[in-house]
């Protein structure tokens, strides 16, 4: 067993992209439930979110953090470009992510249309189609970007694919957020590229026990 623990849900997003680095870079670690309202979490993370990792010691929360950590604390393919200006490129579309897309696209897209498997209450409607103009300018913004590169910060698989995939995976598994994705066709292809990806079927979502709840 390994001495690294990622704690965190298999549907979460960011679970799921800090999964995807420990897939990337080869290191072992051992997924474990998040008791995320026991008051000794916070330890892990003092916000009491997902994902939370314990190596030994030392422990850290939020996903870019911990993979981050991960790239730069072991061996294995680079997730971070060498090359300054690549590598603040890839923050900038991290922190477009963080700041823009989750809040539409994850939030009152996804968030809403999931509503009734993970919350165990109605969609809102009304929400959804108020975030999908901005929504679809995302995920163009992302596309033109993506029609001259095939990865997400330029030329090379970077931590801010591994952000990206969790998100565009859960668009193209309800016919309703799929159609997102048609004027997309760059998009479409590094999804597919993505998805073909070791890592990536490595820590698809296990959709049969959400449907299934």
């Amino acid at each position: 067993m390994s001495d690294i623990i990622l704690y965190g849900s298999p549907f979460s997003n960011f679970v799921r992209s800090a999964r995807l680095a420990f897939e990337e870079k080869g290191v072992g670690y051992t997924l474990e439930p998040a008791n995320v309202k026991e008051p000794e979490y916070r330890l892990l993370h003092p916000f009491a979110h997902m994902p939370a990792l314990r190596h030994g010691e030392f422990r850290l929360g939020e996903s870019i953090a911990i993979m981050r950590y991960l790239d730069e604390a072991f061996d294995g393919p680079p997730l971070q470009p060498a090359d300054v200006q690549e590598r603040a490129r890839m923050m900038q579309w991290i922190s477009a992510f963080s700041d823009y897309v989750v809040a539409i696209i994850g939030r009152r897209v996804l968030g809403e249309y999931y509503a009734p498997l993970v919350f165990n209450r109605p969609a809102n409607q009304a929400t959804i189609d108020a975030a999908l103009p901005e929504a679809r300018q995302q995920l163009s913004i992302l596309d033109g970007f993506l029609a001259k590169h095939p990865f997400i910060a330029g030329d090379t698989l970077s931590l801010a694919d591994l952000m990206y995939v969790p998100h565009v995976f859960y668009l193209t598994e309800t016919p309703e957020t799929a159609d997102l994705l048609a004027p997309v066709p760059h998009l479409r292809r590094w999804h597919k590229d993505m998805s073909a990806r070791p890592s990536v079927q490595a820590t698809v979502p296990p959709m049969h026990e959400l449907h299934a709840a």
